[in-house]
């Protein structure tokens, strides 16, 4: 289902009990003094039963005709199913209908020609990395000495078992290929008899060479056939479904530690894989180093972690120096340096490249969030986002349709504003100087608002944005990578999500958002892209600071358990007392 289609549902929804309106009279945040009013978009309840890559196509019913129907979701244990791993064991589930994707394919032991002693089996080696081995991890003598199991294409005239596992795009273009484990020791066990040698498959830079499955949560590799020679598996991996942008549905079921350990074997697997390249390697090395700088740094500014401090030990939580967020509580730490962020997204012309067609601004002061709790998956902080739209005058009749679905009349965040294409420089220039905003009678103008201020400017993929303002005589990004700039810092949500992922490339604002379960809708609308630019950074921040979904839900839970059950009516007359005899109702 194209995912667009959801917008007149969501608008409908803003206007029901479920949604929360800026235009609404009565409704009264309950925050600091200097609290911002919520505007709540989407149905809170329905960004969490939202599944990404199922959730949305579940939702829409083209034979009712409705946009959004139901979710059901067991009441009692709504959140993470499974404790986290003790070790770097992964969880291993042999159900073949949770596969690793689902067009993922399995074979029934009955019929299919593995043999019962590797059917069972849990462990595994990826087998590119076993036919690569003494070249990667032996030298001198002993390697030219495996040339007898190896030369000539020997390795693969071999009977393998050949398995693979499905993994995201982010990680690998195709799957990883697998034999047992059980196999590859018995070959390096006979490579040792034979040469009255001792190769070791595992060991220190070896880790990835077997990755063991340990109990029924993580599906298990899917048979692929038997290979007895290069031609047969090359055939066989041409069997090997396409991969898909996301983990399987099983994946919503495992706690982020236990997601993370995963992940990180599986890399570890590819790792194997490839061919050493010690330039290459050190520049991934410091790209990576700098990724998670930004991403501390960006933490710290949400006041998720302890001040950040270049070239010093950094605490982390990943061996419990910080402790995971709770977000039904102020954060711990002050928002180091008190930054604004500042969203920018940039569409134009497909076919016309030089003609700038919008300007999508979207803001978050740090200094609006004080005492205000960041909420189950940030939406407190997130409903403090303020957005523009602004759309060429020019080219206000242009929509993009080639290479991208625009929709450049579907602001859902404010109203759009049409300026001259000579003006749009001065008024992107504008929305950098107090007070960074333009007020509107719901969000006055507070001190604060005019004094000059720490800006943290955000995007995604930046570089085409920057060019673009520059090109428009912006000379707030003439000036910037200058001594003149006016930016304290700049955060592209792409690499710090692959900073916080471990993935190898950026993601498009689409994938980021659906990795991290924010629903939307709209998208290639400059005004929505910085919008849900600037609610995926706050998800990803709450992400990486440990969150624990379903916190509300647990904590209301627990509570309810220690109360004491009152019959009804006894409970209806202690309201009533209370409120002086009356029966009062209260509307959320």
């Amino acid at each position: 289902m194209d995912i667009l289609n959801l917008a007149p549902g969501l608008n409908r929804l803003r206007d029901t009990e479920e949604g929360v309106s800026v235009n609404d009279p009565s409704h009264s945040p309950h925050s600091s003094p200097h609290a911002l009013p919520l505007v709540r978009h989407h149905p809170l309840s329905y960004i969490r039963t939202y599944v990404p890559g199922s959730g949305v196509k579940e939702a829409y019913d083209k034979e009712k005709g409705n946009d959004l129907t139901p979710l059901h979701q067991d009441p009692e244990s709504p959140g993470c199913l499974t404790g986290p791993c003790d070790d770097a064991i992964l969880d291993a589930n042999p159900n073949p209908d949770v596969g690793p994707s689902e067009d993922s394919t399995t074979v029934d032991p009955d019929e299919s020609t593995v043999s019962s002693d590797t059917s069972v089996s849990s462990s595994f080696t990826p087998a590119v990395a076993l036919a690569r081995f003494p070249f990667r991890h032996m030298g001198g003598d002993l390697a030219k000495r495996t040339s007898e199991f190896y030369d000539g294409g020997k390795f693969w005239r071999r009977s393998w078992d050949l398995y693979y596992l499905s993994v995201p795009k982010a990680i690998s273009e195709g799957a990883l290929l697998l034999i047992p484990a059980k196999q590859a020791f018995s070959f390096i066990e006979e490579m040792n008899s034979t040469l009255k040698s001792q190769i070791q498959l595992t060991g220190t830079g070896r880790e990835g060479m077997v990755l063991t499955f340990g109990n029924d949560k993580i599906p298990l590799p899917v048979f692929l056939g038997q290979s007895s020679s290069a031609e047969k598996k090359d055939e066989l991996v041409q069997t090997i479904p396409s991969s898909p942008l996301e983990w399987g549905v099983w994946s919503h079921g495992l706690q982020a530690v236990a997601m993370k350990a995963f992940e990180a074997s599986i890399r570890l697997s590819f790792d194997m894989i490839k061919k050493k390249d010690l330039k290459k390697a050190q520049q991934a090395k410091k790209k990576k180093r700098d990724a998670e700088e930004r991403l501390g740094r960006a933490m710290a500014f949400f006041g998720l972690r302890p001040l950040w401090k270049a070239n010093t030990h950094q605490p982390s939580f990943a061996n419990g120096e910080i402790q995971p967020i709770d977000p039904t509580r102020t954060v711990k730490w002050t928002y180091q340096d008190s930054p604004i962020f500042i969203c920018i997204d940039i569409e134009w012309n497909e076919r016309q490249a030089w003609q700038l067609t919008e300007v999508g601004i979207s803001t978050l002061d740090m200094m609006d969030l004080e005492g205000v709790v960041p909420g189950d998956y940030g939406e407190m902080w997130v409903a403090r986002i303020r957005s523009r739209h602004l759309r060429v005058d020019e080219y206000r009749h242009w929509t993009n349709s080639e290479f991208c679905h625009g929709c450049p009349g579907s602001f859902d965040f404010g109203e759009s504003e049409f300026v001259p294409s000579a003006e749009v420089g001065r008024i992107v220039d504008e929305a950098f100087k107090p007070p960074y905003m333009v007020p509107t009678a719901e969000d006055p103008a507070y001190w604060w608002k005019h004094q000059k201020r720490n800006i943290v400017l955000v995007g995604l993929n930046l570089k085409g944005d920057i060019e673009q303002l520059r090109s428009n005589a912006s000379q707030v990004f003439l000036d910037y990578n200058t001594p003149r700039s006016i930016f304290y810092d700049t955060l592209d949500l792409a690499e710090l999500y692959r900073a916080e992922s471990g993935e190898l490339q950026n993601r498009g604002l689409e994938n980021v958002l659906r990795s991290l379960q924010v629903l939307h809708v709209n998208l290639h609308n400059g005004g929505n892209d910085a919008h849900y630019t600037l609610h995926g950074l706050v998800r990803l921040m709450m992400k990486a600071a440990g969150e624990k979904p379903w916190a509300y839900e647990k904590e209301e839970r627990a509570k309810e358990s220690t109360q004491p059950k009152e019959e009804p009516e006894e409970e209806s007359k202690k309201s009533q007392e209370k409120l002086g005899g009356e029966s009062t109702e209260v509307e959320i």
